[in-house]
């Protein structure tokens, strides 16, 4: 509502203030991505374990094997890792591409 409230106004102030904070959350939601891809990777075995623990009554009461779970957590696991990798790569490339063509024009400016 703030950025159209700027935009209605057509105030510079209050375009500048919703860019910057624009800006910040874009920072803050590209870090957390990078977090979360970072611990997708490196806690691979606790992720894996857990998966496997979700199905022990499934494999303690014979309806799947332990070789059928392992397999599926592992193929789960995978097929998130290309869904990260294939979400996360391209809107961090766009907020850095946005970022550098804001701060080649404020050079400009100057």
């Amino acid at each position: 509502m703030f950025g159209f409230f700027a935009a209605w106004k057509a105030s510079l102030p209050l375009v500048r203030s919703y860019f910057y904070a624009s800006l910040g959350v874009a920072a803050l939601v590209t870090g957390a991505e990078l977090a979360r891809t970072v611990c997708h990777f490196t806690m691979k075995g606790d992720i894996l374990d857990a998966c496997a623990a979700s199905y022990d009554s499934d494999v303690a009461s014979g309806s799947l094997s332990a070789a059928t779970v392992a397999s599926y957590c592992k193929q789960s696991w995978r097929n998130s890792s290309y869904v990260r990798l294939g979400t996360g790569l391209p809107l961090y490339g766009a907020w850095r591409l946005t970022r550098s063509r804001h701060l080649r024009r404020s050079t400009l400016r100057s």
